[in-house]
């Protein structure tokens, strides 16, 4: 690239991340950190790369995200990473070390402006990669003692008989003494009231379809989750489980949130983990057995249980041309995948 032309220009870019969709605010508010401090630096005015709600940075590298993605193959010599602290890049120390190492040695200035004290780092000298490994090790170290808390404040509530959370497809509901659904601001132990996990049957339905669209038109990603758009599905909540991160796979995009979903209810519907209606249904569309949901080197056969058994008529109920015509108006529309 020549300089002529202004394509090698120094760019500086400010980078967010939330680690669960709940933190709407948190985008905004590292931008605005970000945008002080970059005129306090005088470094311009950032570009935003802005990594959608509930991305993580202890389980998802940086090149799987992505905003991670795009930076690693757009950033070049001269430019500007600013994040407000070292977890935005990462949560595990191997991966964050190495993703700033890679922009080091590419020439990419990478500055974290809440370090030791609160004090900005730049890391635009050799130097400073102590700090990096020293920052790097505490984010790390950090999310590892937020998973401990979780662990044991989930062990308490067993103990005094609460449900421990929402399990896959179903919702915390709450009753009183009597067996009568309450809302949750009713809930009280002292009255004898209790809660447990209930089927989502809402949610249950959607991916049923998702399944059955799945196998008759081979869908992939995109058409998945054009899908979900369409029927504009959500869940009991009335939130749209579907519309999460979409990462870069070996075969293309594909949405996390869907294909996860699809993954876990085939295998709880082989184990017998729903009920006894969903369990057929989705065995009528896929086949399953509990070698084609596992990872061979996690599968166990599960003692003295057996698979929920699908009737060979429930594969007649679901007609192929419905989810054919569907998809010849998408193909028409250009939303093939």
């Amino acid at each position: 690239m020549s300089e002529g032309n202004g394509q090698n220009t120094p760019r500086v870019f400010g980078m967010t991340r939330a680690s669960t969709s709940k933190q709407v605010a948190s985008p905004a508010t590292q931008r605005d950190i970000m945008e002080r401090a970059c005129q306090s630096l005088e470094l311009g005015t950032p570009l935003w790369l802005d990594e959608p709600l509930g991305t993580s940075g202890r389980s998802l590298k940086f090149a799987q995200r992505p905003m991670g993605i795009w930076a690693l193959k757009n950033l070049r010599r001269d430019d500007t990473l600013v994040v407000t602290e070292i977890r935005t890049i990462g949560r595990n120390f191997i991966d964050a070390y190495a993703t700033v190492e890679t922009f080091f040695n590419r020439g990419v200035r990478v500055v974290i402006l809440k370090g030791f004290g609160g004090n900005v780092i730049d890391l635009n000298k050799s130097t400073d990669r102590l700090f990096l490994a020293i920052l790097a090790w505490a984010a790390d170290e950090e999310a590892a003692r937020v998973s401990e808390r979780t662990k044991d404040a989930l062990q308490h509530l067993r103990a005094a008989g609460l449900a421990t959370g929402k399990k896959h497809f179903h919702y915390i509901q709450a009753f009183d003494a009597a067996g009568k659904e309450i809302s949750p601001g009713e809930y009280n132990k002292q009255l004898g009231h209790w809660k447990q996990n209930v089927p989502d049957k809402q949610l249950l339905d959607q991916l049923i379809q998702l399944l059955t669209l799945q196998r008759h038109v081979k869908a992939r990603g995109p058409l998945l989750l054009a899908y979900c758009r369409a029927q504009k599905f959500v869940d009991r909540s009335g939130r749209q489980w579907w519309n999460g991160t979409v990462y870069l796979g070996p075969s293309g995009l594909y949405t996390n949130a869907i294909s996860k979903a699809l993954k876990q209810v085939r295998r709880m519907a082989v184990r017998g983990e729903l009920p006894d209606e969903f369990c057929q249904k989705i065995l009528a569309i896929t086949g399953d057995t509990p070698i084609d949901v596992a990872p061979k080197w996690k599968y166990k056969v599960p003692r003295g249980t057996i698979a929920a058994q699908a009737a060979a008529d429930d594969r007649e109920t679901w007609d192929p041309a419905k989810w054919r015509e569907w998809w010849h108006q998408q193909v028409a529309a250009g939303g093939r995948d």
